[in-house]
């Protein structure tokens, strides 16, 4: 009896494990705050992001795989750091007159994702990913920065 209650046990798990092995299209998530370590980290590791600011400016971010970033602001880039906390994407830029941390709660609405600011000279800045693609599309260098004047995000 026992032996059949098993065997009952693994075959209704059975599907529920086929499934997580299929080339199913990826699940809609839901509208709302984007919370974990890891789901942060998924959104933005090794990808790079297109963003349209409600400064009226655009700009671009190569996040590679093991914390460093490429940031495109004002046709400069600039190096920095990127990590995920369980609450938000945390950035520094130690060579402005801006290095942070700056840090970013991250929501999902409609489709869309948008990074907003928390704090200091970010706070309330607000910032929909118009596109976000796999690699470093941009070829951004990551040890190196150009054509930089120190432009300031201070009020």
């Amino acid at each position: 009896m026992r032996h059949l209650l098993t065997l009952l046990l693994l075959l209704a798990a059975w599907p529920a494990a086929a499934d997580e092995t299929t080339d199913a299209p990826p699940r809609v998530e839901a509208d709302g705050r984007v919370l974990g370590h890891k789901a942060l980290a998924a959104l933005v590791a090794d990808r790079t992001q297109y963003g349209d600011r409600s400064d009226g400016l655009q700009d671009i971010e190569y996040h590679s795989a093991d914390g460093r970033s490429a940031y495109w602001f004002e046709d400069c880039i600039w190096r920095g750091q990127w990590w995920a906390t369980d609450e938000m994407l945390c950035y520094v830029y130690p060579t402005t007159n801006w290095p942070g941390p700056h840090c970013f709660t991250v929501e999902r609405h409609a489709g869309k994702l948008y990074f907003i600011g928390i704090g200091g000279s970010v706070d309330r800045l607000v910032i929909e990913i118009t596109k976000n693609v796999a690699g470093n599309v941009e070829n951004f260098p990551m040890d190196a920065e150009g054509n930089c004047d120190q432009v300031s995000m201070l009020p």
